[in-house]
Order: structure tokens, then C-alpha cells, then sequence
């Protein structure tokens, strides 16, 4: 059962990303919210903070609380799924496998490899997605790992005509007890080909953002290598702190 600042949160997201609330809309500020709903200023207040933390809505102090706009906000300060991020803004998230395939490595792909651990003539599998938000598509992904055995859970969705929600990390953590606990990341723009704008329905050559991950278990062992090219549908979070 969800909690009652979750029922909160996600009405007022439906609102938002249904057009009913529009993009620089006054908001309700936690009073009303709390009068409303009949819950405490603290319950309405952390219904609001989720909201904003992610870029939806905007609190500014003396003005009010305004609706942002209706892109979708990846916070990157934190380590999680994309599909926890598009179900955290109301929406269902899908995944399309496009191609999962076992390759040896080469001169061509020994950099990549060797981030986690292999040598040239290596097997390492390969996995292409597209990720979607309901029936949007909002990154495509090229993944490697040296866990071959993950492609017996990848390979019955591989080519198919069909959207299902597949989380990496959660099949990681199920099936073979690995946690993925950090990840070093690099972004940088990059103007998309022919086949990428095909798979993200924008025009060749629209600057989008590269993200290329490493990504790290619970045992400090290098799992995965992950390049996605995120659309413009999208922005992403990050939090900074001075050291």
C-alpha cells in the first residue's frame, strides 16, 4: 500500500504530465495541500519535495511553487534503475532488446574490455536496447558484461516484437547475488546517426547526451559497460558538494 505523500506526489504528477497542469502553473504550496488532503504540512511538504527533486515542479521562496515543464529528470546523484526512475514519475516503464549476442573481444572493443578485466579473444556478451516511457522511447543502450550466463535472461526477449520492463541491476541482484553499488560515469554531447534517430524518433544529427558507464558490485568487481544515448526528452540531475 503506498504511502499517503506517495498518493499525493502521484496525482499531482498524472496532473502534470496529462497537460491538466501546464507548464508554469501556479501549484498549490503545502497549506493547501495539507487542508486538501487532510494530512500534516510535513506529509504535503515531502509530496512536493519528491516532485521538485527531480526537476518537476519549481519552489522559489516569496513566489510559490510553479510546474516546470514535462520533460523527464534522471537524477544521477543517485544509483538506480532507469525503470525505478520512469515508475518514480508515474509512468510504465518498457524495454525493446534489440540485439544480445556473444562476440570475442578485439583490437576494436579491447579498451572497453579491459575495464572489465578481459583479455583480446575473451567472450563478452552484448546487449542493444531501447528504453521507453510508456510508448515514448528515451535512450538507446549498448551494454557488454562478462557475465555470459546473463544471456540466457536477456535472450527470450531478443528480437521480439514486444515492450517489457527488464532491469539489469534487478537481474543481476536476483539471479546471481551481485549488487550494484557505484558507477563511473562520463557525459558528453553527441550528434545522432541515421539508425540512433530511427530508434529515438528524432531527427539525424540532434544533440543528445552520451553517458558511458562503469558500473561496480558490492565486491568492488567490474559488472558492466554501458554507452546510452539519451534523447531530448530528458535532462539529467546531478548533486555537488564541495570538498
Amino acid at each position: 500500500m503506498s504511502a499517503i505523500y506517495e498518493i499525493i506526489r502521484n496525482k499531482l504528477y498524472r496532473e502534470i504530465s496529462s497537460g491538466q497542469l501546464k507548464p508554469g502553473q501556479f501549484l498549490p504550496g503545502e497549506e493547501e495541500i495539507s487542508r486538501q488532503y487532510g494530512v500534516t504540512r510535513s506529509t504535503a511538504r515531502r509530496a512536493l519535495g519528491e516532485l521538485e527533486r527531480v526537476g518537476i515542479i519549481v519552489r522559489t521562496p516569496g513566489k510559490g511553487t510553479f510546474v516546470n515543464d514535462r520533460r523527464f529528470h534522471l537524477n544521477f546523484s543517485v544509483l538506480r534503475s532507469f525503470s525505478e526512475d520512469v515508475r518514480l514519475m508515474g509512468e510504465v516503464p518498457r524495454d525493446r532488446i534489440v540485439a544480445c549476442k556473444l562476440e570475442a573481444v578485439t583490437e576494436h572493443t579491447f579498451d572497453m574490455a579491459k575495464a572489465l578485466g578481459l583479455e583480446i579473444g575473451d567472450s563478452i556478451l552484448r546487449v542493444d536496447r531501447i528504453k521507453l516511457a510508456g510508448s515514448t522511447p528515451m535512450l538507446v543502450e549498448c551494454m557488454h558484461t562478462s557475465y555470459i550466463d546473463f544471456h540466457k535472461y536477456i535472450a527470450p526477449h531478443c528480437g521480439k516484437d514486444e515492450e517489457t520492463a527488464i532491469s539489469f541491476l534487478d537481474i543481476f541482484e536476483r539471479e546471481f547475488g551481485l549488487r550494484m553499488v557505484r558507477a563511473e560515469s562520463r557525459i558528453e554531447a553527441y550528434g545522432l546517426d541515421k539508425n540512433n534517430a530511427h530508434q529515438l524518433q528524432l531527427p539525424p544529427g540532434t544533440p543528445v547526451l552520451r553517458v558511458t558507464q562503469l558500473l561496480y558490485s558490492d565486491l568492488a568487481v567490474p559488472l558492466v559497460h554501458s554507452v546510452a544515448l539519451h534523447g531530448t526528452r530528458q535532462d539529467i540531475f546531478v548533486q555537488r558538494h564541495r570538498q
